[in-house]
């Protein structure tokens, strides 16, 4: 929250003189929380007038008819790209409006690659676990695989075949993991990595995805790390950290899978006591600069 809250003094500054009329108090609760404490509040009648969503709860809240539909002939649901609009679109209505799309694959210590006389970035499973035989030959740590984050990413890189059925099916809930061939089959890949000495799962349970994970990277102390592209410009501040950022290994192609994570939005909920206001708040951050500045 630190870093998406300090752009809003700024933007509230901004919108409040473009309309006087309107005053904006702004709330801010931890991601953990925000499923304690908005429910109570749209489902007693009392929302806020607006709230930052992700895709989880949208589906939640959404399905449950606690969001308004934006409307899908607005000028900032026609700029979006026809893949990300599918997902955001529901049953012809479009809940959210979403700040960022951001891309997410492998961080990969190319100097630690190197040592264990690898060349190449691995994309495909197979490349993968020769490299992680080879850099726990070495005696490097090949690989972070912390649970909600990292190994989501690969749980996903190789659930999702790019020619078969639309990713959009996931995000929406039409298809569940049930008797999903793909799906087991990307839990097989985990145990095989594990045979490979990818990681150590016991070790992995210890990190925290976002803050201990990450840190250990920048710190040169493992090859491979599956995180977002937000990271890049925490990565490329350290000196002597020579990485790249590639595509996630998958199954399904030789040139591995590269993923695009749907980020956080705003959404009106339908019972907002001021939903004039709230839609300039909405047009606002549509507009470009505005949304550059949050970003």
């Amino acid at each position: 929250m630190k870093q998406i809250s300090r752009a809003f003094p700024e933007l509230i500054d901004k919108l409040e003189a473009e309309h006087p009329d309107i005053d904006v108090e702004l709330t801010c609760v931890a991601r953990k929380d925000v499923d304690k404490v908005i429910p109570p509040r749209l489902q007693g009648g009392n929302p806020p007038d607006v709230t930052i969503v992700d895709s989880s709860v949208v589906h939640l809240w959404g399905g449950a008819g606690f969001l308004k539909d934006l409307g899908t002939d607005s000028v900032w649901q026609e700029r979006i790209v026809p893949a990300v609009r599918d997902v955001m679109t529901t049953d012809r209505e479009i809940l959210v409006f979403p700040l960022d799309v951001i891309g997410m694959g492998n961080f990969v210590n190319m100097d630690l690659l190197a040592k264990a006389g690898i060349e190449n970035v691995p994309v495909t499973i197979d490349k993968l676990k020769a490299a992680c035989e080879a850099l726990a030959a070495e005696g490097f740590a090949p690989m972070i695989f912390a649970g909600g984050f990292p190994a989501m990413l690969f749980v996903g890189a190789n659930r999702i075949d790019p020619n078969g059925i639309s990713p959009a099916e996931y995000g929406s809930g039409d298809r569940t993991v049930v008797d999903d061939a793909n799906f087991d089959a990307s839990l097989d890949g985990v145990r095989v990595l594990v045979g490979s000495n990818c990681f150590d799962l016991e070790l992995q349970a210890g990190l925290d995805p976002w803050a201990t994970a990450p840190q250990e990277f920048r710190a040169g102390n493992v090859a491979i790390l599956p995180q977002g592209a937000w990271n890049i410009g925490s990565f490329s501040s350290v000196e002597g950290l020579n990485y790249q950022f590639a595509p996630m290994p998958s199954a399904f192609t030789e040139h591995g899978l590269a993923l695009d994570l749907v980020g956080p939005g705003w959404a009106i909920p339908t019972q907002a006591e001021n939903a004039e206001a709230v839609q300039k708040w909405v047009d606002f951050f549509a507009e470009e600069e505005n949304l550059n500045v949050f970003l």
